[in-house]
């Protein structure tokens, strides 16, 4: 954290904050330090500040993008030693945060519409599916109103997601299903047509891990079939065999 005292004009500075509550996931981003106007602390991009110097002092206008902040603000703002200090204590808590490596990366409550307590009632759907000693077992998972689905499948130990998708009415999320799973290094089991073509059938052998599944499906929910603030998430379980 700087002073105002420790503040130096023309120095490169780094505001920080974090995406999570968890305070896990660090935001950070670069400004350079102009000076001072009355109460106020006044920060400018690097790019601009590259470009054409700093703009209190510019005898020409032009386009760039200013912070001002008050002096009692600067709790969010090092110099690169700090920030590597802030960034070094995330290190030693051991903060492991799991995320998608590739493709849209996945927050289990980011789905503000669904209850959090049905996200919870999904996990313990989710810990039966995987617990379940039947031969086979089915989850399905759909909107309350049935306009998207997806199911998951296990027969034994191996699990697999799948998909039936109207050619006529879904035909859009075909290849962002197909685009997302590529992205995560997931290749097809099985890709088909049905009732004269109109329906396409996807699925994708994944890994048993409960919370790898929940991540797959709510970012599925959210950012594929884009669930609307109406609609929530209800679950069935069946098991054969």
């Amino acid at each position: 954290m700087e002073t105002t005292d420790n503040l130096l004009v023309g120095h490169v500075y780094f505001f920080m904050s974090f995406f999570d509550k968890e305070l896990s996931i660090p935001q950070i981003e670069t400004y350079v330090f102009v000076g001072k106007d009355k109460e106020e602390i006044i920060f400018q991009d690097v790019k601009s500040f590259l470009e054409n110097g700093n703009y209190l002092k510019a005898t020409i206008n032009f386009h760039c993008k200013k912070i001002n902040i008050g002096v009692d603000c600067l709790s969010e703002v090092y110099d690169l030693e700090g920030l590597i200090n802030i960034l070094k204590g995330l290190q030693d808590e051991n903060h492991n945060v799991k995320i998608l490596e590739k493709g849209p990366a996945c927050d289990e409550f980011a789905l503000k519409q669904i209850d959090e307590e049905k996200i919870k009632d999904f996990k313990k759907q989710i810990g039966k599916f995987l617990d379940s000693k039947f031969a086979r077992t089915v989850l399905l998972v759909f909107t309350n109103n049935k306009r998207v689905s997806l199911g998951l499948l296990k027969i034994n130990d191996k699990v697999e997601i799948s998909f039936s998708l109207s050619r006529r009415k879904y035909s859009e999320h075909e290849q962002p299903i197909m685009d997302f799973f590529e992205n995560q290094g997931v290749g097809l089991s099985s890709d088909y047509l049905s009732d004269f073509d109109k329906i396409r059938h996807l699925s994708y052998e994944l890994s048993s891990d409960a919370k790898f599944l929940v991540q797959i499906v709510l970012t599925i929910f959210k950012d594929i079939y884009k669930i609307k603030d109406s609609e929530e998430l209800d679950f069935q379980l069946i098991e054969q065999g």
